[in-house]
């Protein structure tokens, strides 16, 4: 894999040239169209095949993967053009036509296996988390909530789940302090930890809706409970994890990376949880200033001193899937997919720039009222830098916030990488 990063003046053309490759590859594996303008700065993702496959009169995609000796989901991810449709255990897959090109392997060898875990809402469109799902381990299904006494909350994630077991990716049930407004609430949360009773009609609320749903394990994300609740907190996760361990059931604490030290640091919480996931983003937020979402200079703090309180092989970083618009000199920020970021620096004709320490694009530009505007996201070089901490720190894998967005640069940079577990 080559990540290239446009000049002035470059075309898809010339760089499809350049590396003498058809410019249907570039388009396919940067989720653009064969119109698509450049700007100076974007990075694009260069990948050499090395089998090739010509689709036949009444192949699908399972037969393909038999003759060639590879997954059906390793040929979607090696074509991320091709959207999976229905019956897809029974090898129907999206409709392939004859002539058709498709990548079964490439050039390179991968660092190694990866385990991915990706964040999805429940109401995402099936047709889009169908995208992401071959390159997924675990999906989290965010989320249900719960009341002080005790009572459990969730949405209606039958189409999710039914989609996750379709492609043999293990879903995991989220529990936070989410509320109906879409804030977070520390009261639930301070009033279980303090009532025994609560905690434990909750947990077996838990492992009675995970044993009908079919879920494989627990996610817990309490945020905003404060320190002064970080030894009860750590006291519940023990709790929960020792009890789901003997149904057959994992659990991951997630920990905002702000609060790592102060509020839930992981010097207990490493007795409890099976996984901690890092939250390592939302540095840069839409309440807060311009800045990168992960800076991963600050993933490297974090991740060090994580490492020394817990085994490495149970953190997961959390690595982030979108963007943010600020309006300067003091606007709130817009949350922006990486596509999207990247079309505003194309359509106002600026160049993307890259900061170094953080290892993140950004780029500035003028509204049509004459406002500037400040945008910080994700893109290869980026997502490559973050994937490299993984095998640098022995950590077990990463987790993606979140599914709501397909970033086709992001999964082939991934792809490209690793291995999926």
């Amino acid at each position: 894999m080559v990540i290239h990063i446009v000049e002035e003046g470059e075309s898809l053309y010339a760089i499809a040239r350049r590396y003498s490759l058809p410019v249907s590859r570039l388009v396919a594996e940067n989720g653009l169209g064969r119109d698509t303008r450049l700007t100076p700065g974007q990075a694009l993702v260069i990948q050499f095949p090395h089998e090739m496959y010509t689709v036949r009169k009444g192949d699908t995609l399972l037969r393909i993967a038999r003759q060639w000796g590879v997954t059906v989901r390793e040929l979607l991810r090696n074509n991320p053009a091709l959207s999976a449709g229905t019956a897809f255990t029974a090898g129907a897959g999206p409709q392939l036509q004859p002539g058709q090109q498709l990548a079964v392997s490439y050039t390179g060898s991968k660092i190694g296996p990866l385990t991915v875990d990706g964040y999805v809402k429940s109401a995402i469109p099936p047709a889009l988390l169908r995208r992401s799902l071959p390159y997924l381990t675990t999906l989290t299904v965010f989320t249900c909530t719960f009341t002080g006494d005790g009572c459990l909350h969730c949405p209606d994630d039958g189409t999710v789940l039914d989609l996750a077991h379709e492609y043999g990716v293990q879903p995991l049930l989220s529990l936070s302090t989410l509320t109906p407004n879409g804030s977070f609430s520390a009261e639930p949360a301070q009033k279980l930890l303090a009532d025994i009773a609560a905690q434990t009609k909750l947990i077996t609320d838990l492992i009675r809706t995970m044993h009908r749903k079919g879920y494989g394990g627990l996610d817990i994300n309490f945020a905003c409970i404060g320190p002064d609740y970080r030894d009860a907190y750590a006291d519940f996760i023990g709790r929960v994890t020792r009890t789901m361990n003997t149904v057959g059931y994992s659990v991951t604490v997630s920990i905002p990376a702000k609060g790592l030290y102060e509020n839930q640091g992981c010097s207990r919480l490493r007795y409890g949880a099976d996984n901690i996931m890092l939250m390592s983003y939302d540095w840069g937020c839409s309440g807060g200033g311009p800045a990168a979402a992960a800076p991963l200079d600050q993933a490297e703090r974090i991740i060090r001193y994580a490492a020394g309180q817990t085994e490495p092989s149970r953190l997961l970083l959390g690595v982030p899937n979108y963007g943010y618009d600020w309006t300067l000199p003091d606007g709130r920020g817009r949350a922006v997919s990486n596509r999207q970021a990247v079309q505003q620096a194309v359509d106002a004709g600026v160049p993307i720039r890259f900061d170094a320490a953080a290892a993140t694009p950004f780029f500035r530009y003028y509204d049509r009222a004459k406002r500037q505007h400040e945008v910080w996201f994700e893109d290869p070089r980026s997502i490559q830098a973050r994937l490299e901490l993984v095998p640098q720190y022995h950590l077990r894998g990463i987790s993606v916030w979140n599914l709501m967005n397909f970033d086709t640069p992001g999964w082939m940079t991934l792809n490209a990488m690793f291995d999926v577990v």
